[in-house]
This record gives C-alpha cells, structure tokens and sequence, in this order.
C-alpha cells in the first residue's frame, strides 16, 4: 500500500468522524496482531503484516483525543445555549404579563365578596342547613352533660343489680340450709322468681331423700347431683342402683361377726 494513501488531515474532521477513524484503525490493528502472532505467518507475509501494523499505529498516535472538545466549539455550544435560556425567559415574562393582566381584568372588589359570602352563610343558617357557633358549643355541652349523666346512671343501676342479686343468693341459701338441702353447683340455680324457686327446692329435695337413701352424705359433693334435671338425675339415680357395698362378717355388729339367717345387708354407698 503506497504511504502517500495513509495521508489523512485530521484537522478537517469533526470529533465524531475523528472518533469512528479511531475505532477503524484499532479493529484494523487487533486483526494484523492476530495474524502476526500465527505460527504459520513468517517470512514476507509476517514482514508486511508488522509494516501494516506500524503505519495504523502511527496514525492513531496522530489522531486527537475524542473525549476533548476544541475550545472554540466548546464557546459556540455555550452560547447556543444561553440564547436559547434569553428567549425562554423572555417567553415566560410575557406569559407572565399576560396572565397578571387578565387578573387584574377579572378580579373582584374584597369588600363586595365578604358581604357575598356572608349573605350565603346567613340564608344556609336560616335554612337550617348550618348552626350559630353559640348553638353547637351549647348542643356540644349538653350533650356531653347527658352523656355523663347516662353513665352514670348505668353503673348506678349495675351496682344495684348486683347488690340485689348478692341479697337474693345470700337469702335462698339460708332457706336451704335451714331445710337441710345442698347447694347447688352453680349459685346461677338459684336466681329466678319466687314460684321458679319454690318448684325447684320442691324437686331438690325430693331427689335429695333418693340419693341419701343410697347412702350419699349430705355434707358430700355428690350430694349437689339433687339440683340436676329430671333426666340427668334419673340416669345418675340409675348408676347408683348398681352400686353395692356388702359389709363383710368381720364388719357385722353381731356377736362372732355372723349375720343372722333370714337376714340381709342393706346395699349402701359409701361416699
């Protein structure tokens, strides 16, 4: 290749033209090192590849940095973009000059849209539809007394409640101590009206004489069984009747612990 072809004027290229010479070469240059390096390359061909590769070489050593703008450029750049800001600014005042006269064109008397909104204000109380600042601090006030004075009267009432139903508990237990009968498992049992009261210690101690005469102690917790319901004391009833304890002859009060002929062992539960 004659060197007089390799002649290039840099200074008549742009930055991106010096740019895509820049990347050319180097492409052009890792090619001859690969084919220099071949083993089967020696000779005249290795010869002319290294010459190929010095000239690429030499150009890129005379090829100016890509990265760097000419100062001249770099001033015209600027002052492209300064004009650009002058009449963006002068865009914007007269925007702005545009919109302050349609303001001034358009704005209302201060003291013309107070007597306005007071006007509105006043018909929405008359109508109903707003209260007087007086009227809800004093609708707030009462409310807030009532509210008070609900609560408490609620605990007022809770508190009698429970002093009432500690009366009643306290007065239906000595009834059934005085007549001999359990408690029950849950004082709840107890409450209720005078003739619901009245039916359920008729039935207690009817059921309480049953189990007592299955040999259940009064002062047991067996015993407590006597304010189950009809059902659940019959099938209690009914487990007991299988439950006998035979008093052995050792346990007899008879003289030698002999029970006499003829004469049985009455089953009880011994609780």
């Amino acid at each position: 290749m004659p060197k007089e072809n390799l002649v290039i004027k840099v200074s008549d290229m742009s930055p991106d033209q010096v740019g895509v010479m820049r990347q050319m070469c180097s492409q052009v240059v890792t090619t001859l090192e690969a084919l220099s390096s071949d083993a089967q390359m020696a000779g005249p061909l290795l010869k002319m590849f290294q010459g190929l590769k010095d000239e690429y070489n030499s150009i890129l050593v005379k090829l100016p940095p890509t990265d760097q703008v000419p100062a001249a450029n770099e001033a015209h750049w600027n002052l492209q973009h300064f004009f650009s800001c002058l009449s963006s600014t002068n865009a914007l005042l007269s925007y702005l000059s545009t919109r302050i006269a349609d303001m001034q064109k358009n704005s209302y008397n201060s003291e013309a849209l107070a007597a306005k909104i007071t006007a509105e204000l006043d018909a929405k109380v008359k109508a109903g539809e707003f209260f007087p600042k007086a009227e809800v601090e004093s609708l707030c006030s009462a409310a807030k007394d009532l509210g008070i004075k609900e609560a408490a009267k609620k605990a007022q009432a809770d508190a009698d409640a429970a002093a009432a139903k500690a009366t009643l508990l306290a007065s239906r237990k000595q009834i059934l101590t005085t007549n001999s009968l359990p408690m029950p498992e849950n004082e709840e049992a107890l409450l209720g009206t005078d003739e619901e009261f009245a039916a359920a210690q008729a039935r207690v101690k009817q059921q309480t004489e049953v189990l007592v005469g299955f040999g259940v102690a009064l002062n047991s917790e067996p015993i407590r069984k006597a304010w189950a319901g009809e059902a659940e004391f019959k099938n209690y009833a009914d487990l007991l009747k299988g439950v006998v304890v035979k008093k052995t002859k050792a346990d007899e009060p008879f003289a030698g612990g002999n029970t006499p002929p003829g004469q049985t062992i009455k089953p009880r539960l011994i609780v």
